[in-house]
């Protein structure tokens, strides 16, 4: 009992202590979530932008390799041509 009673008297004075005391921190931390989160989605773009880029390298290489694989047979039916 003694404790509920002193919860009651003591509550409308540490309930806005507390506020006071907390909101000049909440600000500044969720400004930095602020920040992390827009770098974490700056980093997100990049590496999807990267990832585009690697496969359209990875597709011009697979067609270069498949125009050196066409020509090398090309030349293996070219010089088969010249056999017989």
């Amino acid at each position: 009992m003694l404790t509920l009673a002193g919860v009651a008297i003591l509550s409308p004075v540490l309930v806005p202590l507390t506020a006071a005391l907390v909101k000049p921190l909440v600000k500044p931390v969720a400004n930095l979530y602020l920040d992390i989160a827009e770098e974490i989605g700056e980093v997100m773009e990049e590496r999807e932008q990267l990832k585009a880029r690697q496969e359209k390298i990875l597709s011009k290489r697979a067609q270069n390799k498949e125009a050196k694989e066409i020509q090398e047979g090309t030349e293996v039916l070219d010089q088969v041509g010249k056999l017989l």
